[in-house]
């Protein structure tokens, strides 16, 4: 079938029928020829093609057939009497998981920061091995996604506690570990399949690291991009994707992740025009957590927008039609208003330490009070559920947010004792 698209949607593995220009445009000088890979891509669009026809009898259709993998079934012998009956084939890893036991956050804190740890050391490797020009390990990756699961399973807010409370060296790495483990809490939440999850956190980990092919000095500027920067930023979609199929092949839903995240609900984003629930559910919910990071991570030459800034954000961008509104409302649910790990300071002065939710009044979480904002002084840690205060009393409660740096506060150290 011949298919008209725009040059921003070409990825390796279509075959191009015809260029939609002049024959001196043409950066090949032939009408058909097959994508091999990205550097193809940024020849056509330097040369100025917007649209061209593609052949998807000989090709790549416009969106690669990377839907979500269906669970594997056998069907049991007829002999055994029950026809038609089906079991699921459960993986080692979900054996393993089902022998996991919920865990007090204080417990399972110690075990997440040695993950944080090793998250930090494959996402290192893998960075290495792109600017290498080597593929990705992704039997390394996949073995500290199903541990990262595996704490999410114990506790739903240590490791994402402590992703968050943690900055790398490097900026797209403390990306890819507060989102990679964002996800995974929200894909618990949302009850997905363990083994989906998995898929989920290797895709998470790995849907920027397109970024590596891009030109540094960009994506360290602090001015306003130029246009032609703008479309060099947006060609690591296309990176991420080569990457991870020239690394795993069909690994499910990472390519769609790495393809599709920078697409919007409303079809204003890039770069295939996708839109709606036509975006994958997993892409969606990526997209959603994405926004949320990159507007509460600082960068070298950026502040940090505050916890509730940010969800304020998210309803504006979902009300405005760009996120889907009801997985932004699932997942203000799943981290709270004020997220476990949270600095915040209260009405009376006092600073706390957000130490868990109360799924009923989201703006009411559980507090460890620690410091005396008035007096200037830490105190003696106490627990203070402010879904107990009285209504009336509307002296006590939260103010702010975002005071660890004022007051040289590590919600790790508060969350432990």
């Amino acid at each position: 079938m011949i298919k008209k698209i725009k040059s921003t949607q070409l990825i390796p593995g279509m075959f191009v029928h015809h260029f939609a220009c002049r024959w001196l445009e043409n950066p090949f000088f032939k009408d058909s020829i097959l994508i091999k890979d990205t550097a193809m891509i940024e020849k056509i669009i330097v040369n100025g093609i917007h649209e061209l026809f593609i052949d998807t009898e000989k090709g790549l259709d416009a969106l690669p057939a990377v839907a979500l993998p269906e669970p594997v079934v056998e069907e049991l012998p007829d002999e055994i009497g029950i026809p038609g009956s089906a079991i699921v084939t459960i993986s080692a890893f979900e054996k393993r998981l089902s022998g996991v036991s919920r865990r007090d956050l204080r417990d399972e804190l110690p075990n997440a920061l040695k993950l944080r740890e090793a998250m930090e050391t494959v996402l290192e490797d893998v960075f290495h091995a792109v600017s290498s020009g080597r593929n990705v390990d992704v039997a390394a990756t996949r073995e500290v996604s199903e541990k990262m699961v595996e704490s999410v399973f114990r506790n739903e807010s240590a490791l994402p506690c402590v992703a968050k409370t943690r900055q790398a060296e490097r900026h797209l790495i403390t990306r890819a570990l507060n989102v990679s483990t964002l996800m995974i809490a929200f894909a618990k939440f949302m009850g997905m399949q363990p083994e989906d999850i998995v898929n989920i956190a290797i895709g998470s980990l790995l849907h920027d690291v397109g970024m590596l092919k891009v030109d540094q000095y960009i994506l360290k500027k602090a001015e306003k991009l130029t246009a032609r920067e703008h479309e060099d930023v947006k060609m690591h979609v296309l990176y991420s994707y080569e990457i991870i199929f020239a690394s795993a092949g069909e690994i499910q839903p990472a390519l769609q992740m790495a393809l599709l995240h920078h697409e919007r609900f409303d079809g204003a984003g890039y770069s295939h025009g996708v839109k709606g629930e036509a975006i994958p559910k997993t892409v969606r919910m990526l997209s959603i957590v994405d926004v949320f990071d990159a507007m509460t991570t600082t960068r070298a030459f950026g502040g940090t927008m505050n916890l509730s800034a940010a969800n304020r954000k998210l309803v504006e961008l979902a009300v405005a039609g760009q996120v889907d509104n009801s997985l932004v409302q699932w997942f203000i649910r799943c981290i709270g208003i004020y997220p476990v790990g949270t600095i915040v300071r209260l009405s009376t002065g006092k600073i706390g330490v957000v130490i868990q939710q109360n799924p009923q009044s989201l703006l009411k979480p559980v507090v460890n009070v620690v410091y005396d904002g008035n007096k200037d002084h830490f105190v003696r840690p106490r627990r203070m559920d402010l879904s107990e205060i009285p209504d009336d009393r509307t002296e006590v409660k939260i103010e702010s947010t975002g005071w660890e740096k004022s007051f040289k506060i590590d919600p790790v150290d508060f969350l432990l004792a």
